[in-house]
């Protein structure tokens, strides 16, 4: 666990020397925590999203800190990288409350771009750009790959006079 929580201050303090942190895994170890004798304090997450939508797309995943709960950087200067969609419930204010000492510590948050996930299982997009690109167009027509027989698309299209 990369974190400790501090229920009476509602505090999500991350540990010493953690310079990336992931929502997803913050929420799993908070009910853990709960789990362990600590469900008397104030709920600190809601969620939303995560279920399929389709065999291969899920909505994503949104995590929102609840009744005042925030995180805190570990006491040193560094740069912090929280991943995925976690923010404070009802929008207003920061997720990340500032060190007890003066330490400065740049905080990016990487969130998603979209509202679905999609797993597609055809390989990553310069596999597929490979497998375009590189494929032998005499294996459906002609010679040559399918990037030469663009290229000769787009040359012979510029012989062609402009109508009028």
């Amino acid at each position: 666990m990369d974190v400790v929580f501090d229920g009476t201050a509602r505090l999500i303090i991350i540990n010493t020397g953690i310079t990336e942190i992931a929502a997803a895994d913050i929420y799993s170890w908070w009910k853990q925590w709960v789990l362990a004798q600590n469900a008397n304090f104030l709920r600190a997450f809601s969620t939303t999203g995560g279920e399929p939508v389709s065999p291969t797309t899920d909505i994503s995943a949104y995590f929102f800190l609840d009744n005042d709960w925030r995180l805190r950087p570990w006491e040193g200067d560094h740069q912090l990288v929280i991943q995925g969609n976690i923010f404070v419930a009802g929008g207003v204010g920061s997720i990340v409350v500032p060190t007890l000492g003066d330490y400065n510590v740049l905080v990016t948050s990487e969130v998603s771009p979209q509202s679905q996930a999609v797993s597609t299982g055809v390989g990553t997009v310069d596999e597929v750009k490979d497998a375009v690109w590189d494929t032998q167009v005499s294996e459906h027509q002609d010679s040559g790959t399918t990037g030469e027989a663009l290229d000769k698309i787009d040359k012979n299209t510029t012989l062609i006079p402009g109508t009028l």
